[in-house]
């Protein structure tokens, strides 16, 4: 322990990871005090996800080390991953979809201009979110556990796990009553400790081969935009019986396991192509 407080790098990503973990709680007791707030606008929330990049920017000012920040667009030699990026889960969404339909397990409820309105008018707020949460996660921690010569497991493992901690408030205690229909609390938690994961392989690798962290955020907003909107908020999309567990985009077996072997194999064309994070 003291020669982990005494290595800047490694004091920095504990600093980073108990305030990761414990912020949610603290915005949990601050809407505790305020009760008078509107459902998922309130100001524990927003304390939740300002403060770990937050914590990042001040640890980075402290070292006056931004290797790997990831803030640049590098777009000019990454048009197809930008496009990727856009793409990914809403085509992943149609082919599990439309492979679920087939077998009369997906049950389609009111989809119309309101709802499409309801998802192009989501994208500029879900944007401002992820920076705050993508940045935060590839741009310092992920950096910073590279820097650190962790091996790619343990940085899926590390990143995985404490991004997915940091959702454990989120889901125990700010999303409402009625979004758990199907599942509990608990349920839902547990199942987000292996999506989340799971998905930051690919959010990981994303941002490794493109040096940077804007295409991330962009289909980390996508994703938030379309199948989370239209499945599990809006829920315009129903998986039934066997197809929730197997099809459903968002927590899906099999859409789990494409998310995973896609990520790897950006991983080996990362390898492949000696792409290195850039500042």
């Amino acid at each position: 322990m003291k020669d982990l407080w005494q290595n800047k790098l490694k004091r920095h990503v504990l600093i980073f990871t108990i305030v990761s973990l414990a912020i949610g709680w603290v915005g949990v007791l601050i809407d505790m005090v305020i009760t008078d707030q509107p459902d998922e606008e309130t100001l524990g929330m927003l304390v939740w996800i300002l403060a770990p990049l937050l914590c990042a920017v001040i640890l980075n000012f402290k070292s006056k080390d931004w290797w790997g920040f990831g803030h640049k667009l590098n777009l000019k030699t990454n048009i197809g991953w930008y496009l990727f990026a856009i793409f990914i889960f809403p085509v992943v969404f149609i082919v599990f979809g439309f492979i679920a339909y087939l077998f009369g397990a997906l049950e389609i409820g009111t989809f119309n201009i309101s709802v499409i309105n309801l998802v192009i008018a989501s994208l500029f707020g879900l944007f401002i979110k992820n920076i705050f949460e993508d940045f935060a996660w590839r741009g310092f921690l992920t950096a910073k556990l590279i820097k650190l010569k962790f091996s790619d497991l343990w940085i899926y493992l590390f990143t995985g796990l404490v991004w997915a901690l940091w959702h454990a408030a989120y889901y125990m205690v700010f999303l409402p009553d009625e979004i758990f229909i199907d599942f509990t609390r608990f349920g839902i938690f547990g199942i987000s400790l292996i999506v989340i994961p799971i998905w930051g392989v690919l959010f990981t690798e994303i941002y490794r081969i493109t040096g940077s962290v804007w295409p991330v955020v962009i289909m980390h907003m996508v994703e938030d935009a379309v199948p989370t909107m239209l499945i599990q908020v809006e829920q315009v999309f129903t998986f039934t019986g066997a197809a929730e567990l197997w099809l459903n985009p968002l927590q899906g077996i099999l859409p789990l396991i494409v998310y995973l072997l896609i990520g790897l194999w950006i991983r080996s064309m990362r390898i492949k192509l000696n792409r290195p994070v850039s500042i």
